[in-house]
């Protein structure tokens, strides 16, 4: 969600902005950055992350979500928390630079 900063330096460009289903979002949140064991099991993420996995994920859900985070057991909430990043890019971006598609996992 690096738009505003991108925009600022390039101030003609396009914005292409990937929406899916509030409920195909939630389902990927809680199998990846919500899930307690997402990153004890990739390799990868233990080799840049070292010990600190979970700190990466609360930075991550805060820069995206905001904070305090929504309730990981409250699916409703969960879903309204999901059209806020696309609320917020929509009304910040000009509709003539804003492409909106969506996602192969909400067209499902």
């Amino acid at each position: 969600m690096f738009y505003k900063e991108l925009l600022a330096r390039n101030p003609k460009a396009k914005v292409i902005l990937s929406v899916r289903s509030p409920e195909s979002w939630v389902k990927s949140v809680q199998e990846t950055i919500w899930s307690p064991y997402f990153f004890e099991k990739h390799w990868l993420f233990r080799l840049i992350l070292g010990s600190k996995p979970q700190e990466f994920c609360k930075m991550y859900r805060e820069r995206l979500l905001g904070s305090p985070e929504p309730d990981h057991a409250d699916s409703e909430a969960l879903k309204r928390a999901s059209l806020a990043p696309t609320q917020t890019v929509k009304a910040h971006v000009p509709k003539g630079r804003l492409l909106v598609r969506a996602t192969r996992a909400s067209m499902r």
